[in-house]
């Protein structure tokens, strides 16, 4: 109403404004009625039955690290742990992972296939309570410390469908954008 009081229902820029606003709410109506089409219960019942499959009786790990920039580096922090300094104040003090570094190192829990081959080895390989000897990886040495092992913990499919649900959206999102392109003759640069 006010809009028209001012006369501004016929103005250029509302209207460009408009139009890109009607756009955006098709596109959007679009993606949801292909992607319902899609994502069917039969689908994410696949989707759950294969992730059981690939849960069951696999261990994840927890872990902590020191990541330094160099094996001396690296050599001497595990010698101030061979002599009693907490792991937890060496890694705040030296690691130069920044994600991990103030919570004492702690990377949290891990299955296979979740991190770096190197630093994957020593994990399931170690008994519970060890600390690892320097171990180079792309990012660096690691000073690696086992602090639990457990099995992994199947969710049931309630809990995991929000996760399948984004994992098939994507991943028909991404084939059906390729096709567009291709059909377009366009080339996508993401």
């Amino acid at each position: 109403i006010e809009a028209e009081k001012k006369n501004n229902k016929n103005n250029k820029k509302l209207q460009e404004n408009l139009k890109q606003v009607e756009n955006q709410v098709m596109q959007q109506f679009i993606i949801e009625q292909y992607l319902s089409e899609k994502i069917t219960y039969k689908k994410i019942d696949e989707e759950y039955n294969k992730l059981v499959k690939e849960l069951k009786g696999q261990k994840e790990i927890k872990s902590r690290h020191i990541l330094t920039d160099s094996e001396e580096k690296a050599k001497n922090v595990k010698k101030k742990l061979d002599n009693g300094s907490k792991f937890e104040d060496l890694a705040k003090e030296y690691s130069k992972d920044g994600g991990s570094k103030l919570k004492g190192g702690d990377i949290g829990f891990a299955m296979r296939g979740q991190l770096v081959a190197e630093y994957e080895t020593i994990l399931f390989s170690l008994p519970k309570g060890v600390v690892s000897s320097p171990v180079k990886s792309q990012f660096g040495w690691h000073i690696i410390e086992i602090l639990d092992k457990r099995d992994v913990k199947v969710p049931s499919k309630q809990e995991a469908e929000p996760g399948i649900r984004q994992k098939l959206s994507k991943e028909y999102l991404d084939k059906y954008f390729a096709d567009l392109a291709i059909d377009a003759n366009i080339e996508l640069k993401l």
